[in-house]
């Protein structure tokens, strides 16, 4: 398989490819131009996410393009990060056919999300209300993981844009979240399942906690357990991350 992208690789460095790849699939869907925008100075964007050298790993099947220019990573690149790599590929949840344009809306946010502080791993979680359900109970936009020393923290992310109803709306997913905070199988299989998967400590049922960020322009008085964000940059600053819990 390394041979594949041999001349990708050359004055480039296999470390950087891995990392672009594992970028990539992380967030799901992206452009090239938020890589470049969101990384301004790494030199895995100057050096791996070109639109050359992207093309070059679509052509041989690492990433899918779709015909505006949304990038996803394949099973090939996942492959490739769990051979070569030390990255977290047993986390991946690759997307379900090619994005378009308007799956970008949450990607920005991801791309900051990766790059906060004690930031650990990031998951795409899906609820049913119960396990023979076909249709999913709650989906959050995803469920980041910051660790610092021996202590971790799960926050649900709810990354939205203005809605009709929108007070209805947001009592509809507090109520979920409530819900799957108050049963014991969120933490006895989902997170016990998840916390393998990344290498964390599978910690007793008295200390799980979980909180949730809405980001977006939202006017909302405090929950307990949420935090309301214009953006991630009005996030939790390092010293406060490990604070809030359901």
């Amino acid at each position: 398989m390394l041979d594949e992208i041999e001349d990708i690789q050359k004055g480039v460095g296999w470390k950087r490819i891995y990392h672009c790849l594992w970028v990539i699939a992380t967030v799901r869907y992206v452009t090239q131009q938020q890589l470049t925008d969101h990384f301004p100075e790494a030199n895995w964007v100057k050096m791996v996410a070109t639109k050359p050298k992207l093309g070059k790993l679509v052509n041989r099947g690492f990433l899918e393009q779709s015909p505006d220019g949304v990038i996803s990573a394949t099973r090939k690149a996942v492959r490739l990060l769990k051979d070569y790599s030390n990255k977290k590929y047993e986390i991946i949840k690759l997307p379900k056919g090619i994005g378009q344009r308007d799956s970008l809306y949450n990607t920005d946010v991801l791309l900051q999300i990766i790059q906060l502080p004690d930031f650990y791993a990031l998951l795409y979680p899906v609820f049913r209300e119960s396990p023979k359900d076909d249709q999913p109970f709650l989906i959050p936009d995803g469920a980041v993981i910051f660790k610092k020393d021996n202590m971790a923290k799960l926050v649900f992310l709810e990354i939205e844009s203005p809605k009709p109803d929108w007070q209805n709306y947001l009592e509809e997913k507090r109520w979920k979240y409530n819900l799957i905070a108050g049963r014991t199988e969120t933490w006895s299989e989902w997170w016990k399942e998840q916390s393998k998967k990344i290498g964390l400590r599978q910690c007793e049922n008295e200390e799980f906690g979980f909180s949730v960020w809405c980001i977006g322009e939202i006017k909302q008085d405090e929950w307990r357990g949420w935090e309301f964000k214009k953006s991630v940059l009005h996030a939790l600053d390092e010293k406060n991350i490990f604070q809030t819990t359901t």
